[in-house]
């Protein structure tokens, strides 16, 4: 009986040291190319974004089910937003000439957290790899600035300048009321976001590098309680992610 029960604690340590062997974790390093991609129903009112850069760091988790499987989590700081430029002009039958020209900049962080599977293949000292998976953010802080000239010429030809110039925070709403937007002080997204990763990377030793694309789905617009004849599911916006990492895993096959 003795010996069964030390046979069976010998199997139960083996295979928690197995286990452990398939884990490592350790920090993940990089940035983010980032454009908030706008959908309105008046296709006219959507701005050309670019790219902005933001960090991506954390911690990441890896667990390896088997040699071409595994799983891996985290939680990043994912640093998110867009830029555009403002170029639009609109006459009228009368001589009234408008335009306005300028920029606006965006910058979104969010705290992330990812799931995903890994998929590799034994490349030269190392492992190519696929991975896909999902991932759920929450809105921590944000910036919104913008300068914007407003030019109207009029039908005798004299013109009139206004400046729009501000700089405001942004706060996660998912509800915004009226007395929110009459309060200049801040812009607002909703608070969370989700969508899915994919990418493609390289692991050798300790380090695993990763480039992957990052498809929000969740409509960060929040709603407008205030307005009753709008439907402000014609303005939408998600985020869309270029991230290049790479982390420092500790633990785990390094073969």
């Amino acid at each position: 009986m003795k010996k069964i029960k030390l046979l069976l604690l010998l199997v139960t340590v083996g295979f928690s040291i197995s286990t452990i062997a398939q884990f490592s974790v350790g920090p993940r390093v990089g940035v983010n190319l980032n454009k908030i991609c706008y959908n309105y129903k008046d296709k006219d009112d959507e701005p050309d974004t670019k790219f902005r850069l933001g960090p991506n760091v954390g911690i990441m988790f890896h667990y390896q089910i088997s040699d071409p499987i595994g799983i891996r989590t985290g939680i990043f700081l994912s640093g998110k937003g867009t830029s555009y430029d403002i170029d639009y002009s609109t006459s009228d039958t009368l001589g009234y000439i408008n335009e306005r020209s300028g920029w606006s900049r965006k910058a979104l962080n969010y705290i992330e957290v990812p799931l995903e599977g890994t998929f590799g293949l034994k490349a030269g000292s190392g492992q190519v790899f696929v991975n896909f998976g999902a991932y759920f953010g929450v809105f921590l802080l944000g910036r919104d600035n913008w300068n914007v000239d407003y030019i109207t010429t009029y039908p005798d030809g004299s013109i009139e300048r206004e400046n729009d110039m501000d700089k405001r925070r942004i706060k996660a709403k998912n509800t915004v009321t009226y007395g929110d937007i009459e309060n200049t002080d801040y812009s607002y997204v909703k608070v969370i976001d989700f969508g899915l990763n994919m990418g493609v990377g390289y692991r050798i030793k300790f380090f695993l590098f990763n480039v992957q694309y990052g498809l929000g789905l969740y409509n960060i617009t929040p709603d407008h309680s205030y307005i009753t004849d709008y439907d402000r599911n014609d303005w939408k916006r998600s985020n869309r992610t270029i991230s290049i990492t790479v982390a420092f895993l500790f633990g785990g096959s390094k073969d």
